[in-house]
């Protein structure tokens, strides 16, 4: 069967995962400045600050969010984002 379509887990949808939902909350507050802090992202998803501050570090790890030491998170281009020389 050549012409047919195979569908797998990867066509169907999916919930987003806590480091994504995080992400999104941070894109949302981020004001195009000023980095958002750990804590107003947990009292914005009413979320304690060491499980938020785990989904924050894990989303940085994916490539949604950037560090910026001591001051908080900043929205990434994520993985699709590539440097012109």
């Amino acid at each position: 069967m050549r012409n047919s379509l195979e569908f797998t887990e990867a066509d169907l949808p999916r919930e987003q995962t806590q480091p994504e939902v995080v992400a999104a909350k941070v894109r949302e507050m981020f004001d195009g400045k000023t980095p958002v802090r750990i804590i107003d992202v947990a009292r914005a998803l009413e979320m304690n600050y060491g499980t938020c501050k785990t989904h924050l570090h894990r989303a940085a790890l994916m490539n949604l969010l950037k560090l910026v030491l001591r001051k908080g998170f900043i929205p990434s281009d994520g993985p699709r984002r590539k440097l012109s020389w």
